[in-house]
């Protein structure tokens, strides 16, 4: 059987599981690709964890050119790269560096180039109804109730109901502590001034690109 596989990528911290789930919802909406549809993390899918159907989802960060290529529709999200330096230290104590900065940057330029959807973190803060919209014309399932789509990726959580590891939900992916302060510019209060101004004068073309105030 012959899979299409549509693949939800992202920044790390950029609303990409937001961005993974909606996609799932949308799909799931369409009741003949909900019963043959599988869903999860990339890693379970490489390692056929994930059972086959006609219909599969994955979300994955990392680049990687044979998903590419196999990709039936790919949305991809991204944020200020401050703003995902600061959520990583937040959130897993990552520390911040130039290096972590350049690796964002590369494979950012990678996605967008391949991605069907790009969504920029703002949309799915302040226009999730019209995200939603476009991803079931783009999935063609034809009409979705955007807001009831919202309201339940609004209720999911690592607790939902359904199998879980020690890392994170099988079908949502949401992990234990996922949701942290998503306000834009927050990484003023978790980032060096020195490393914002080497990151800032390295990438002043990006920065000015998305319209983020340097």
């Amino acid at each position: 059987m012959k899979s299409k596989l549509f693949v939800a990528s992202g920044m790390l911290r950029s609303g990409s599981t937001w961005l993974y789930n909606a996609t799932r919802l949308v799909l799931c909406s369409s009741p003949t690709i909900k019963n043959n549809f599988s869903c999860g993390w990339s890693g379970d899918w490489k390692y056929k964890k994930i059972p086959e159907k006609e219909y599969t989802l994955i979300k994955i960060h990392d680049f990687n050119e044979m998903i590419v290529n196999k990709a039936h529709l790919i949305v991809y999200s991204y944020r200020d790269i401050r703003d995902v330096l600061a959520s990583n230290l937040r959130t897993f104590t990552t520390p911040p560096s130039i290096e972590s900065a350049d690796s964002l940057i590369q494979t950012h330029e990678k996605w967008i180039n391949v991605a069907d959807i790009v969504v920029p973190y703002d949309r799915i803060l302040n226009q999730k109804n019209t995200v939603i919209e476009e991803l079931a014309r783009r999935c063609e399932v034809g009409s979705v109730d955007a807001s009831a789509i919202v309201e339940e990726i609004n209720n999911l959580s690592y607790e939902s109901e359904g199998e879980r590891d020690d890392i994170h939900h099988k079908t949502n992916l949401f992990h234990s502590n996922h949701i942290t302060d998503g306000s834009k510019g927050y990484w003023v209060n978790y980032l060096d001034k020195n490393l914002v101004e080497e990151i800032e004068k390295k990438y002043r073309d990006w920065f000015k690109k998305y319209e983020y105030p340097i």
